[in-house]
């Protein structure tokens, strides 16, 4: 599996950024909460492959961002506890921001 390209990762964030529940994914959310998020998500993978870039499932999307946001939460909290001494990028920090991470103060 290819990753994405800048272009598609920046669709994916804007994407986002217009639908923030998307993005933070609550579990058990209602049947039509669910219903709309698949729809939305059908949409975000047929704009994301129509940017230059690997094309990917629906499935395979909804596994990138959800692998992404895992990876980023792990690499933020590792750097809160001072176990990494690198920081996020401003891109980085966005998806977290639309994650709805609660940063360290």
């Amino acid at each position: 599996a290819s990753r994405p390209s800048l272009a598609q990762l920046m669709e994916i964030i804007s994407f986002m950024e217009e639908h923030p529940d998307l993005a933070r994914r609550r579990k058990n959310a209602g049947l039509k909460i669910q219903a709309k998020h698949k729809k939305l998500w059908t949409k975000l993978a047929k704009l994301v492959n129509s940017v230059d870039g690997p094309k990917k499932t629906k499935p395979a999307w909804i596994k990138f961002w959800s692998d992404k946001r895992r990876s980023l939460i792990l690499k933020q909290k590792q750097i809160e506890q001072g176990k990494l001494k690198s920081r996020l990028t401003p891109l980085q920090r966005k998806i977290l921001v639309l994650c709805d991470y609660k940063f360290a103060q």
